[in-house]
């Protein structure tokens, strides 16, 4: 008897030895740094952690998405550098473009997901490099327009960001006695898959001598409804400018107000497609609403 006593006793403190190093793991204090995070599922995350307690792990990923993770379903964290973190983070990862039909969120746009979007007209091409700035080719097949766009993105907070772009367009390339420059300015609310953005810019038209004020306001949005579906929505307003008032019928004719809602849809090799319906006014009326399409696919 005094045998299992002892036995008992040292079951019961063997015990206590082990539940008191559970709780004093040791709690991982530099935010800055990111983690490679590796489930015993396979799956690994890559992120900031936020908090940690004896139970569960709370981190930020590289897209703003916050993420629970119990302790029991972890095998191992890895601290990592800021430049394997972006190439691991995109690695193997889900692609989601910040494109919607016409413009863009104020997301930035790394190397590892530069991607073209295909539309009817003719493609666009979003390039983008390890400090955060994008570059946007769009043209059609005929090479008339041509616009280039480079566009600078802040992260203000892990669900709002902050671009900075200027804009440059030419009626072709063998023409440049068309052209068009204006800077812009957008502000997106949100992560990559559920988002709201506003933008505005403002410049000029150039013709031969002649020149136009333009103003160019704009609101979109991203809203997934599946794991494959999101609906997608875009207002643009352009308007003519003669010094600062608005020009009712000039150059433009009627300052014409771009209406696009419609629905994303992911393929099942990682791209997407967007099927949209597209009107304008005329007027005080508008136009019977013209379908368009565009596919994404990073390259």
């Amino acid at each position: 008897m005094r045998y299992l006593f002892f036995l008992m006793i040292a079951m019961c403190s063997f015990g206590t030895l082990i539940a008191q190093n559970e709780k004093e793991e040791p709690i991982i204090q530099n935010k800055d740094n990111s983690y490679v995070i590796k489930l015993a599922n396979g799956i690994e995350f890559v992120g900031k952690i936020i908090s940690q307690d004896e139970r569960e792990l709370y981190i930020e990923r590289e897209d703003g998405e916050r993420i629970l993770i119990p302790h029991y379903q972890i095998t191992s964290i890895t601290d990592l550098d800021k430049k394997a973190v972006r190439r691991i983070a995109n690695k193997g990862n889900d692609f989601l473009p910040h494109a919607y039909f016409f413009s863009s969120a104020a997301f930035p746009n790394y190397p590892e997901d530069n991607y073209y979007k295909l539309r009817v007209s003719g493609p666009t091409f979003v390039l983008g490099s390890k400090s955060g700035i994008t570059t946007t080719i769009t043209t059609t097949w005929l090479g008339a327009p041509i616009i280039v766009s480079a566009k600078k993105s802040f992260k203000l907070s892990s669900d709002v960001h902050l671009s900075v772009a200027g804009n440059f367009a030419t009626a072709s390339w063998t023409n440049f006695s068309t052209i068009a420059a204006f800077p812009s300015m957008g502000l997106t609310f949100g992560d990559r898959k559920k988002n709201f953005s506003l933008s505005v810019g403002a410049g000029g038209l150039f013709n031969d001598g002649s020149h136009v004020g333009l103003l160019n306001l704009s609101a979109a949005g991203l809203l997934p409804i599946s794991e494959r579906v999101s609906l997608i929505f875009e207002a643009q307003a352009i308007m003519e400018l003669d010094e600062i008032n608005i020009v009712g019928d000039g150059f433009l004719g009627a300052n014409p107000l771009i209406v696009t809602p419609g629905v994303r849809l992911k393929t099942r090799k990682g791209g997407y497609i967007q099927f949209g319906l597209a009107t304008t006014n005329v007027g005080n009326e508008f136009m019977f609403p013209l379908p368009t399409v565009n596919w994404m696919r990073r390259f």
